[in-house]
């Protein structure tokens, strides 16, 4: 599977090539060539998703925390990036400082959103179609008999 993802990169380049060589659309060689690119992109998605299979199959509490928080942080994910995104973009910098500024700016506020709006209410994460928050047995305290042991 990833002798077919890696292939993929040599079809981009000779995919550039050929498109800006003045190739005939939808001539052989374009359909075979934009097959080809196909099942190469879908060749990487297949070995991706092979890898999180492998690796991520374990018990951690990172895992279990991702999966309890995944719904939620896509639901908020594009309204924040765009809204990040609106204020970031007109800034005079770079484009590789504004994407990691909009990415770690949007990834921050998703997380906060999360932890203070979403995860501590049951009633919210009901709304997100999360599993109620199990409550935690109460601990009693130790009775107090005066006598010192």
């Amino acid at each position: 599977m990833l002798s077919k993802a890696l292939s993929s990169f040599v079809l981009n380049y000779n995919y550039a090539n050929l498109h800006h060589s003045g190739g005939e659309p939808f001539s052989l060689t374009y359909v075979l060539f934009n097959a080809a690119m196909s099942i190469a992109s879908w060749s990487w998605v297949t070995f991706v998703l092979s890898l999180g299979a492998k690796y991520f199959n374990v018990k951690s509490k990172l895992v279990i925390y991702g999966n309890e928080a995944v719904l939620p942080f896509y639901i908020f994910h594009q309204t924040i990036i765009l809204c990040v995104g609106w204020f970031v973009v007109r800034w005079g910098i770079g484009i590789l400082p504004k994407f990691l500024i909009i990415a770690a700016a949007s990834f921050a506020l998703i997380m906060a959103l999360y932890e203070l709006l979403v995860r501590p209410f049951n009633v919210v994460r009901f709304l997100f179609g999360m599993r109620p928050k199990k409550k935690m047995p109460a601990t009693p305290l130790p009775i107090q008999t005066g006598r010192s042991p």
